[in-house]
């Protein structure tokens, strides 16, 4: 008999093609055959078994060479645990081994695992969905429940879904705590936040209502709030926005225009002026500004918490989240631009233009230079570098540009400007251009 040269080494063992049939076996380290070389191919699987693909199917060998599943599956899997325990999938339907042994038979829709060692195990009886859990012994954990079972995880609580689309909350020995819920969100084992006529109130297993549902929940700032150290964003039947604790207390009555999280158990209000509340000690910034929003930077580097864009009576500067003012409210644009060396924030009237940045002392302000410029397109010096912003009507905003040894090129949508110390250096009839080496300009006019 000759064979080819090992394919594949596990310890003593090795994969091997036998050219007479060009089938796969295994070979032990004396060169006998513990696996004939009688399968398409062969793999080394999880847990000390070999997947083993024949002329009818898929099947598993321990490495001994003894055959433990037959080669008649379409496909077999692994549970990624650090146990000999398998699904496998014929003609559509689903069963697994364990221990050597079957321990749900191949007439199984579907089996999920919950939480080793419980498995869940869907069925179709006469036309029905049926859910159960077992474990690896194959025992019962509660009897079928008609519908679809979510499973435990690390929880003493779960989701059942009724054939009638409605929400049991059961525990571990199949008892319904809770029933006939639109919807349910299990946040610990011990409460469960519920949807009624579109509302979200919180019960506890017991079936207290916790938090009764009398408001819509805009939003939490996670995604269970049952903590008094947690909040919810309430809104009423009139769009009135309030602000609810964890634990069902209102602590804003919903008449605001508007709030949204602002981060660190902050909240932005919005009635005719916007301000800042804190549950803890009130309103922090008063309701005086137009808007409120962050600057731009790098929030990888920098808390991005620490300053705010604010408008105030239609004038733009940056005010802290205590409320101090850090950049007077004299300015009528922003811009908010990123570079190769970081984000920047413009302020422009029309004396200056200013850039705010933040560094890790705190924000740098800088005036900018203005040194040359043409209908609708301004250059200006910031520190060595030059900038490019385009005017229109009021609007003004960042374009791209480059230095390209004494020349400056700006960007525009249909046309490329030439600067040169200040002043314009082309024609206003280039349409593109392409720079070389960092040396030469390829212009198109």
């Amino acid at each position: 008999m000759i064979t080819l040269c090992p394919a594949l080494l596990f310890g003593q063992l090795t994969i091997e093609k036998e050219i007479s049939n060009c089938k796969f076996g295994v070979k032990n380290a004396s060169g006998q055959w513990i696996i004939q070389p009688n399968y398409i191919s062969i793999a080394k699987f999880t847990n000390g078994y070999f997947w083993l693909r024949g002329d009818t199917g898929i099947g598993l060998a321990d490495e001994y060479g003894n055959l433990k599943i037959d080669c008649i599956y379409d496909d077999i899997q692994d549970f990624r645990l650090p146990y000999a325990l398998f699904k496998l999938k014929r003609k559509g339907r689903t069963g697994v081994f364990y221990d050597e042994k079957f321990i749900v038979q191949m007439d199984t829709l579907r089996v999920e695992l919950d939480r080793f060692p419980n498995m869940i195990v869907r069925t179709i009886e006469k036309g029905k969905n049926f859910s159960y859990c077992i474990d690896t012994t194959g025992q019962l954990q509660f009897p079928k429940l008609e519908g679809h079972f979510q499973g435990f995880g690390h929880f003493d609580i779960a989701k059942h879904y009724s054939s009638e689309r409605k929400v049991f909350i059961i525990n571990k020995k199949g008892e319904v705590l809770l029933d006939r819920l639109e919807s349910a969100k299990i946040c610990n084992s011990n409460e469960v936040r519920f949807t009624q006529n579109s509302k979200i109130g919180v019960l506890n297993i017991n079936g207290d209502t916790v938090v009764p549902p009398k408001f819509f929940i805009q939003s939490s700032c996670m995604n269970c709030c049952l903590d008094t150290g947690f909040y919810y964003i309430i809104r009423n039947k009139l769009d009135q926005y309030g602000l609810m604790k964890g634990d069902g207390s209102v602590i804003l009555e919903p008449k605001w225009d508007l709030i949204w999280n602002a981060g660190y158990s902050q909240f932005f209000l919005r009635q005719e002026k916007t301000g800042s509340f804190d549950p803890d000690s009130g309103i922090v910034i008063p309701m005086v500004y137009d808007t409120l929003f962050y600057l731009a930077y790098d929030y990888n580097k920098f808390d991005f918490h620490r300053y705010l864009f604010s408008q105030k009576n239609g004038k733009f500067g940056i005010t802290s989240p205590t409320g101090e003012t850090l950049l007077a409210h004299d300015f009528d644009d922003i811009i908010k631009g990123e570079r190769r060396s970081g984000w920047f924030n413009y302020f422009k009237n029309d004396q200056k233009l200013v850039c705010a940045e933040v560094i890790e002392e705190g924000l740098n302000f800088t005036n900018l230079t203005l040194v040359a410029k043409s209908s609708s397109t301004h250059i200006y010096s910031q520190n060595d570098d030059l900038l490019a912003f385009e005017i229109n009507e009021g609007d003004i905003k960042l374009v791209r540009s480059e230095e390209i040894g004494q020349l400056f090129m700006v960007y525009l949508e249909d046309e490329v400007m030439i600067f040169k110390e200040g002043k314009r250096f082309d024609l206003g009839n280039i349409r593109s251009a392409h720079s070389f080496q960092n040396r030469f300009i390829q212009v198109h006019t």
